[in-house]
């Protein structure tokens, strides 16, 4: 799974969803999706596909998002825990990308050195929190804020560095499709 595909092209999550569908292949959709599940169910074709979770502290969390990629049509859920003990990603740090998005002047330079992109983009989309932050977990309930710049840092607390088998065990329990890995 990808994420922040809109930061490369506009609605790029959904246009990814779309290519996918028109290919039958699967769809994984990305944790740091800029789109909801919901949307990309409802617009992004009928083909094949998955979504991205990690193991959260509180299980109601995991539980929630689980249901919702079921009713929703989901094929399955990858649990993965890649992010749950973040890492020092240093071209992130040097090129000072943060979510929400921070304007820096050699962001501003660097749009205007890439003027056609950022035209195509629009520069207030760009800055728009609510399309750069944890928009997949909006609706994620069991005390989890909507509003778009809470919600990120509400998950970021979230992250289960402790995540073991057990992890995996639990998602299996309550996941209810046919489909099943590992």
């Amino acid at each position: 799974p990808t994420g922040f595909a809109d930061l490369a092209y506009p609605d790029g999550q959904l246009e990814a969803a779309r290519a996918a569908s028109r290919a039958n292949a699967l769809l994984i959709l990305s944790h740091c999706s800029c789109t909801t599940m919901e949307r990309a169910a409802a617009e992004g074709g009928d083909g094949p596909r998955m979504v991205q979770i990690f193991p959260w502290k509180d299980r109601g969390v995991t539980a929630s998002f689980v249901r919702r990629a079921e009713r929703l049509g989901y094929k399955g859920v990858v649990l993965t825990i890649d992010n749950n003990v973040p890492g020092k990603r240093l071209v992130d740090l040097r090129n000072g990308l943060q979510i929400p998005p921070r304007v820096t002047p050699s962001i501003v330079i660097d749009g205007l050195m890439h003027l056609s992109w950022t035209l195509r983009m629009g520069p207030m989309r760009l800055l728009d929190p609510s399309r750069l932050t944890a928009i997949l977990y909006q609706g994620a309930g069991a005390g989890a804020p909507e509003e778009p710049a809470e919600l990120t840092g509400y998950m970021l607390t979230q992250l289960n560095a402790r995540a073991d088998w057990d992890e995996l065990r639990y998602v299996r329990s309550i996941y209810k499709a046919t489909h099943s890995a590992a």
